[in-house]
């Protein structure tokens, strides 16, 4: 019987100054779009140390956090919840993909952040890595039809140049 996938969307925000991670979260879907898990966290040991990049969230998250949308915790447990999360679906038989609109960022400044803040890989186990812009990138069409001046007219509210994929 095949392995179902669990596909971990993950998306984290970072300081300025040294690229730590301060908010991170992930959706886990199946290919049908049941729901295996989310979670919402921002990291208090970073946001005491660094500054965030995206600074005016901070009442967002702040408001979020009232309605109880996002967790504040350390990098330390939102590691640990993480790899739970993960060792439970790897237990219940799925093959696990984390994916990410720009995934050896994500990857990158996570491990980094993990490294310095506990010393420790973030990942404890192996896991497949999809980057969402890259895939898209490898299947979106390579040609573009450019629609005659005329189709302007017949269809005012369209651009200039509309793009017709193929």
């Amino acid at each position: 019987m095949a392995q179902k996938n669990a596909y971990v969307v993950l998306d984290t925000e970072t300081s300025i100054r040294d690229g730590l991670v301060f908010d991170f979260g992930w959706t886990t879907i199946t290919s049908k779009g049941k729901v295996l898990g989310e979670c919402s966290l921002n990291f208090l040991d970073v946001l005491c140390v660094e500054k965030p990049y995206y600074h005016n969230k901070i009442a967002r998250y702040a408001r979020d956090q009232r309605k109880g949308a996002h967790k504040v915790t350390t990098f330390a447990v939102g590691r640990r919840l993480f790899n739970l999360h993960i060792s439970h679906l790897k237990s219940a038989g799925y093959r696990v993909i984390l994916c990410a609109y720009n995934a050896g960022f994500d990857c990158r400044v996570l491990s980094g952040t993990s490294r310095r803040l506990i010393g420790l890989d973030f990942l404890r186990s192996k896991v497949e890595l999809l980057d969402i812009w890259g895939n898209w990138a490898m299947s979106a069409p390579k040609s573009i039809l450019l629609l005659p001046r005329q189709a302007e007219n017949s269809c005012p509210h369209l651009p200039r140049m509309f793009i017709v994929l193929r």
